[in-house]
């Protein structure tokens, strides 16, 4: 079964180029990859927090892709942010 993911990157070209990798293997392993958060079966927020704005605006994704998390779909969160805390 595929499965839709959306990927919300926030932050630097380094977490541009690592969202870019992550596409490439999901892709390779049959997932979909789509724009709107909504119709994914898994968002990926990929976060920074190199400066208190960032940090802000990552926390306030977080929060915004936990509202669209429903029964079986899963919210992953992943970049400095989490590296940090």
């Amino acid at each position: 079964m595929t499965k839709k993911v959306s990927i919300i990157t926030l932050g630097c070209a380094k977490n541009t180029a690592d969202t870019d990798n992550l596409a490439r293997m999901l892709k390779a392993r049959g997932h979909e990859l789509v724009t709107e958060a909504a119709d994914a079966d898994t968002i990926v927020v990929h976060t920074c927090s190199f400066i208190e704005a960032a940090k802000k605006e990552s926390i306030n994704t977080i929060l915004q892709a936990g509202q669209l998390k429903t029964a079986g779909k899963k919210l992953i969160v992943t970049g400095c942010l989490v590296q940090q805390h």
